[in-house]
């Protein structure tokens, strides 16, 4: 299943990049996940994420302890950093987080958000959904391997 994220706020490119990270934990642990490879083109937001260097931005100091909150929910969980050269389809369903709603292909399910990641429990609002046989792995609790 692609997932996609659109943001009714502004938000830099390392707040976005946090929010996509989020966003992706919190609905593979929705699905029963509890090992996970955490894989992003953000060189920072892994360094920060695995310790390897400081926060001064204090929006990032709050997404960072969102992040690492939900991680303790994981029995086993890697934060590896990839080049974006080689995430080509992270690039891709960015690009179409700004597409227009009806260009969207059906098997992409976009979520908006109007709240950030590290306030109340953001509002979710389904723009598109497939339904497939993934969808039946994932409603019966499934196991998957990422």
């Amino acid at each position: 299943m692609e997932y996609a994220l659109r943001f009714s706020f502004e938000a830099t490119n390392n707040e976005a990049e946090y929010e996509a990270m989020v966003a992706g934990l919190e609905w593979v642990h929705s699905l029963g996940v509890r090992q996970i490879l955490v894989r992003g083109d953000s060189k920072l937001m892994m360094d920060q994420i695995r310790g390897d260097c400081g926060i001064k931005n204090k929006s990032l100091v709050r997404y960072h302890a969102k992040a690492t909150a939900l991680a303790k929910d994981f029995t086993r969980i890697v934060f590896e950093h990839i080049p974006r050269t080689k995430n080509e389809e992270a690039d891709w369903l960015s690009k179409l987080a700004t597409t227009y709603y009806d260009e969207l292909p059906k098997e992409v399910y976009v979520e908006v958000r109007d709240r950030r990641a590290y306030e109340e429990t953001p509002t979710k609002v389904v723009l598109e959904e497939h339904q497939d046989w993934r969808t039946n792995i994932a409603n019966t609790g499934g196991v998957i391997t990422c």
